[in-house]
C-alpha cells in the first residue's frame, strides 16, 4: 500500500478507535456532572499523556483531571481504574481468542495478568463484608491515634468502593463490549494499512500487536499506530482551545437536551 493511502488508513483506525473509547467512558461518566465538550478535551489531553509516559503512569494524571472535572478525585480514580480494568479484560479476551484458533503459545504473563484481574475481582466481591466486619471491630476498641487513623483510612476505601459500585452498576458488560469493539478495529485497522489479509504474516502481526500491548515493549505496529494517536488528539485538543468548543458544545447540549 502507497504510503499516503497508509497514513489515511492508520488516522481513520485511530479515528474510530478513539471514537468508541470516548464514548465508552462517557457513558461511565454519565450523571457525573461532566459534559461532553469537557470529555472530549480532557480524553484529549490525558490520553496524549497516557501514550507518552511509560508504564500507563498517565493513568494517575488521567484520574487527577478527571477527579478535578467532577470534583470528587475518589470518583476520577474509580472512574480510570474501571476504565483500565475493562480495558485489560478486552485485551485479555483478544489474545485468548486468537491464542485458540491459530494454537499459539501462552506467555507467561498472560497468566499473571489473568490472576491479577481474578485477584481483584474477588477483592470487589469480598470488600463489602470485610469493611463492616473491621470497621466494628476498630469501634470497639478503646480511642486512640492509631484506631482512628485505620477507621479514616477504612472510610476511604469504602467511599472509593461506593464511586466504583456506581461507576460498574448498569454499564459493565456495554463498557466490556465496547473494549472489544476497539481492539476489533484497532487490529482490523492494522490489517488494512499494511495490506495484510490472511495467512501466516497476518497471524504473526497480531501475534506480536498483542503481545505489544499486553507487554508495553513496541513493535512496529503498535509503534504506528500510536505516532498517529498522538498526534490526532494533540491536533484536536488544541483545535478545541483556539475555536472555544467546548462553549459550542455547551450551547447545543443546552439546545439538544
Amino acid at each position: 500500500m502507497p504510503g499516503g493511502e497508509k497514513i489515511a488508513v492508520l488516522v481513520l483506525a485511530a479515528a474510530a478507535v478513539h471514537s468508541i473509547k470516548i464514548f465508552r467512558l462517557y457513558f461511565a461518566l454519565y450523571g457525573k456532572g461532566v459534559s461532553s465538550g469537557q470529555h472530549l478535551r480532557q480524553y484529549c489531553k490525558t490520553i496524549t499523556v497516557n501514550m507518552i509516559i511509560p508504564l500507563k503512569m498517565g493513568d494517575i494524571f488521567r484520574a487527577y483531571c478527571y477527579g478535578y472535572k467532577m470534583q470528587n478525585y475518589f470518583g476520577g480514580a474509580a472512574l480510570i481504574v474501571f476504565d483500565r480494568f475493562t480495558d485489560t479484560l478486552a485485551l485479555v479476551t483478544m489474545i485468548l481468542a486468537v491464542q485458540m484458533v491459530w494454537a499459539l503459545k501462552i506467555m507467561p504473563l498472560l497468566y499473571i495478568l489473568l490472576i491479577i484481574l481474578m485477584f481483584l475481582c474477588s477483592c470487589y466481591l469480598v470488600f463489602p463484608g470485610m469493611y463492616q466486619y473491621w470497621n466494628k471491630y476498630f469501634l470497639k476498641l478503646s480511642a486512640s491515634k492509631n484506631r482512628n487513623s485505620i477507621l479514616r483510612m477504612l472510610e476511604y476505601f469504602n467511599y472509593a468502593y461506593k464511586e466504583l459500585v456506581i461507576t460498574i452498576k448498569g454499564r459493565g458488560i456495554l463498557l466490556y463490549i465496547l473494549s472489544l469493539a476497539a481492539w476489533a478495529v484497532e487490529i482490523y485497522g492494522l490489517f488494512l494499512s499494511n495490506g495484510i489479509s490472511a495467512g501466516n504474516q497476518a497471524e504473526q502481526m497480531v501475534s506480536d500487536y498483542l503481545m505489544s500491548a499486553l507487554t508495553g515493549i513496541p513493535s512496529v505496529y503498535m509503534e504506528q499506530f500510536v505516532l498517529v494517536s498522538i498526534l490526532l488528539l494533540a491536533v484536536i485538543y488544541l483545535f478545541l482551545h483556539m475555536v472555544y468548543l467546548t462553549d459550542l458544545f455547551l450551547l447545543l447540549e443546552d439546545f439538544l437536551f
